[in-house]
């Protein structure tokens, strides 16, 4: 591990039958674009089908909801509604 923290390393050009193969040829550019070029092309936007969006409800809308509900009171015992007068 240290050799390779240091650079104590030399690396060997690779050779095929006496030449450097040519895939090490090629530069970064044409590597991509053959990369690219390989794979399947893409459907038109048109034919493409989307999923429905998920619809976040925003807290204000939520607390709306829930106002529109409604809540069922509780009962409340007759002898407590006296208390109050």
């Amino acid at each position: 591990m240290e050799d390779i923290r240091q650079r104590k390393y030399q690396l060997r050009k690779v050779m095929v039958n006496g030449d450097v193969p040519p895939r090490v040829k090629k530069d970064a550019h044409a590597v991509i674009l053959e990369f690219i070029r390989s794979r399947p092309p893409l459907r038109k936007a048109s034919e493409r089908k989307l999923q429905p969006l998920k619809r976040n409800p925003s807290p204000r809308d939520l607390l709306l909801d829930s106002i529109r509900q409604g809540r069922v009171l509780k009962p409340v015992a007759p002898k407590l509604k006296n208390r109050c007068k």
